[in-house]
């Protein structure tokens, strides 16, 4: 393994560097939660510490990779859209940045059982040593965190109706519409993220800390694969929450199955990401290899497409990025119209909500996921910030879908209240 020669331990260690992890300014864990071979995922965890470069700005990092041959772990912001579509000029005070890319100081990946570094046992086990010896302080988890929603049921239903105008004049086909739970409350990220990642078992699940800032994500969602010449999206567009009984279960499965509504979401946005690709795409390669399969996580079951293309090696990350950022599924289409209707209709930004986290591997190869079911908490302002959406077409009824938005919630807002 490139650059990863080194076997330092077994899984035990993971909880060790974790808690270490809470000292850098900069850290990234990806975590396939055992379901690597399911989703074809390279590498079912990847933790990165430290950071010997950083990168603020897409188009410079884009040119650095052609000359680089090491791994970096990197941030989409939605609010990267700015500069590759349009502005959004509502401010708020978890001001993640466009972009942020860097070079680990530190990097494991654990597969099978055993972990595998960068640098040699020693000196991790000196260096773990020293950080457990210290008076290390972890940040303080209040017992409770209630989160309310910055709009009342009522503005929701304005807002839905107002874009259901929209729909019907023809301006738009779909819109992905959010709105923001929050608290203002301490939470000790590490520990919070733990405890929900056991509960939710996501396979594209991120925990990502910027200085003071963090996120932490339970995403069942792939935004973008790059392995060789071959790339693949795969949006998510139908929810249902899970039964209490395999037999309410099954029923829940088979009304996603048969609803012309859902189907007609993921159907469209299908449409959507093969429009992105094929700006990219070698011609006649975009191909739906899977159209509406039915997944069931620990909390929901959702309706996923898989979108594949081929592209030439002159193409670069910057390129990919702006054919295909933001993801449709969390736009709607057309997108373009659907972010000016984002902008106009939606109560906040989405900061880090609808981007993306991944991995830059040293052979150009990527995965990166969509934040979804994610929390935004900025440490300096003690805030947290739980954004969450569902599409709205013509078929919606309003009151599907802000149901469907307290189901996508319902983990995180019950284990950040400790139920």
């Amino acid at each position: 393994m490139q650059q990863l020669s080194h076997v330092i331990g077994d899984e035990k260690i993971l909880s060790r560097l974790l808690r270490w992890a809470q000292t850098f300014n900069h850290c990234c864990y990806l975590t396939a939660n055992n379901q690597a071979k399911t989703y074809n995922i390279e590498y079912e965890q990847l933790l990165a510490l430290g950071s010997k470069k950083t990168f603020h700005s897409l188009s410079p990092f884009s040119d650095h990779l052609k000359n680089t041959k090491n791994w970096h772990f990197t941030f989409l912001n939605y609010n990267l859209k700015e500069e590759i579509h349009l502005r959004d000029d509502k401010k708020t005070n978890v001001s993640l940045p466009n972009f942020f890319a860097f070079e680990s100081e530190y990097l494991f990946v654990l597969e099978k059982g055993k972990v595998y570094s960068n640098t040699e046992l020693s000196i991790i086990d000196d260096r773990l040593t020293t950080f457990e010896n210290s008076n290390f302080k972890e940040p303080t988890h209040c017992s409770k965190t209630p989160l309310t929603s910055t709009i009342s049921k009522k503005e929701y239903a304005w807002a839905f109706n107002k874009i259901q105008q929209h729909i019907q004049l023809g301006d738009i086909y779909e819109i992905n519409y959010c709105q923001t739970f929050s608290s203002k409350k301490e939470i000790n990220p590490i520990s919070t993220f733990i405890q929900l990642n056991e509960k939710s078992k996501a396979p594209f699940s991120s925990f990502l800390k910027i200085e003071g800032q963090y996120i932490l994500s339970f995403s069942p969602e792939r935004f973008l694969q790059k392995k060789g010449k071959s790339i693949i999206s795969q949006p998510i567009k139908g929810t249902r929450p899970r039964g209490k009984t395999k037999e309410e279960d099954l029923l829940m499965i088979n009304d996603l199955k048969s609803s012309q509504k859902d189907r007609s979401e993921n159907i469209m946005i299908v449409d959507l990401v093969r429009n992105d690709l094929s700006i990219i795409a070698e011609p006649t390669t975009v191909n739906v290899d899977e159209l509406m399969a039915i997944k069931s996580f620990e909390g929901v079951h959702q309706m996923i497409s898989t979108i594949s293309c081929k592209i030439d090696d002159k193409i670069s990350f910057e390129d990919i990025i702006k054919a295909t950022f933001p993801m449709g599924s969390m736009t709607g289409a057309p997108k373009r119209k659907a972010m000016q209707l984002i902008n106009k209709y939606e109560s906040e930004p989405r900061n880090g909500f609808s981007g993306s986290i991944g991995y830059i591997n040293p052979a150009g190869d990527f995965d990166f996921n969509v934040l979804i079911r994610s929390i935004i908490y900025n440490a300096n302002y003690k805030q947290v910030k739980v954004p969450v959406g569902g599409a709205i077409t013509i078929r919606s009824e309003m009151e599907d879908e802000y149901q469907e938005c307290l189901d996508k919630i319902a983990i995180i807002k019950s284990a950040l209240n400790n139920k």
